[in-house]
């Protein structure tokens, strides 16, 4: 993290004023709250009910900068038999909205009390009970005179909200503005679970959106998933979000992450949960070496890609030539299609519109979706949107590769290959389909 601590093990500050305590008032959240707090063994620890607490931190990595940039504080419990007692348990044992809200306040006053030792400039995530948030406020202020009390700046907060666990469109909205108008930044929490949706996104504008743990995993396994990450996450990059990516386990996973253009991640591979008071904790490694072997694999997987398209580019340069020459398309077209994933072939005007019909390899005509057929006749479409056309256009006499894709004529994903030129005289763009359903 920025502003690392001395290589000694950090100890949580004293509460400040006079006489390092505060006195209760039986108005008073903060002085109730930390009525249940004790210093042992160099950390902030507190007791609720039957259950002892204490805090942890999962370091935050910035993919590009290499390091951890933050930390998110995690609560951890144990009974008066030294049961570990998982947080979802921990939480069920609160009953009443006025429990939960007592130990929500307790944990994130233990993780501020804690994370300020670290003397760092770093981000620290705090996760509020949903709740809270929606109860929090009418039973008294606390969280600014919390920050307050331990010196912590706000603007390092970054405020967690799970916003799939609040129905009310109206309570989230609000509690989203009353952290920013505080001076913190907003996260959404799970991604990509439950009904999260980008309607959400677009109306909160959080700073940060953490994508569900199980979305990297699919991505790993799956591979429509994780051609549709990168999209997925220069998405919310438009919607002036940085992406987080939590649970990463895998080099796999943080190679996929690093792919997609993810802004942030968390996980096992990278650090686990510590303790202040561990030195050795402190010791967090550096993403040098997978930023290395990634910058490494994606040189192998291009030339890997262009040994594969070679032929296809090869051919389609060898078909333009001759269509240039005058001949006949029909014929010359019958050539590409030798190759074993050739589909078809088309030509656009200079404005994008397709004036004929596509030339289709026979073989794949037979194998079509019959169930896509209003889709397979393109004469008189206007293709001037897809990125073949665009990027043929901007770069006329070069052949062009794209992205895989999916193609609506037979519903299966292909790369197009296209290039600007003349035609008799008229400005055009001949393109080439090739199947990419197995490449």
């Amino acid at each position: 993290m920025e502003n690392p601590p001395d290589r000694t093990t950090p100890q949580p500050a004293p509460p400040p004023g006079p006489g390092r305590a505060r006195k209760k008032s039986s108005g008073d959240p903060l002085a109730i709250t930390l009525q249940n707090t004790v210093y042992k063994e160099g950390a902030l620890t507190a007791n609720y009910d039957r259950f002892h607490l204490g805090s942890v931190f999962q370091p935050i990595y910035s993919l590009s900068h290499q390091r951890p940039v933050g930390c998110e504080a995690l609560v951890r419990a144990h009974d008066n038999t030294g049961i570990n007692i998982p947080p979802p348990l921990l939480f069920g044992c609160a009953n009443r909205t006025p429990d939960l809200i007592h130990l929500d306040r307790l944990c994130r006053t233990l993780h501020v009390g804690n994370f300020q030792a670290l003397n760092s400039s770093a981000w620290l995530f705090l996760n509020i009970n949903p709740t809270v948030i929606i109860h929090g406020r009418k039973r008294g202020h606390f969280f600014r005179e919390m920050l307050d009390h331990f010196h912590f700046p706000v603007h390092q907060v970054v405020v967690e909200i799970l916003e799939n666990a609040i129905a009310s469109e109206a309570i989230l909205e609000e509690a989203v503005h009353y952290y920013r108008d505080q001076g913190c930044l907003i996260a959404v929490d799970d991604f990509g679970a439950g009904h999260s949706n980008f309607e959400r996104i677009w109306r909160l504008e959080p700073d940060i959106v953490k994508l569900d743990r199980r979305m990297i995993a699919e991505a790993a396994r799956r591979d429509v998933i994780r051609r549709s990450l990168p999209s997925l996450v220069s998405l919310l990059h438009e919607a002036g979000c940085m992406v987080l990516a939590e649970g990463v386990e895998t080099e796999e996973e943080a190679m996929l992450m690093l792919d997609a253009n993810i802004d942030l991640a968390q996980g096992h591979l990278f650090a686990h949960p510590f303790p202040i008071n561990d030195p050795k904790a402190m010791d967090l490694p550096s993403l040098r070496g997978i930023h290395m072997r990634f910058i490494d694999h994606s040189h192998r997987q291009t030339q890997e890609t262009k040994q594969r398209m070679a032929p296809y580019i090869q051919s389609f340069d060898q078909a333009v030539k001759a269509i240039l020459a005058g001949g006949d398309v029909e014929t010359i077209t019958e050539q590409l299609f030798r190759l074993e994933r050739g589909i078809r072939f088309y030509v656009l005007d200079a404005r994008g519109d397709q004036p004929d019909h596509n030339i289709t390899c026979e073989a794949k005509r037979n194998k079509s979706d019959p169930r896509l057929r209003p889709l397979s006749a393109a004469k008189g479409a206007n293709w001037f949107q897809r990125p073949y056309f665009r990027q043929a256009v901007e770069h006329p006499g070069e052949i062009q590769v794209t992205r895989p894709y999916l193609s609506l004529p037979d519903g299966r994903m292909c790369i197009t290959l296209s290039i600007c030129t003349e035609v008799n005289g008229e400005r055009c763009v001949l393109c080439f389909d090739i199947d990419d359903e197995n490449p």
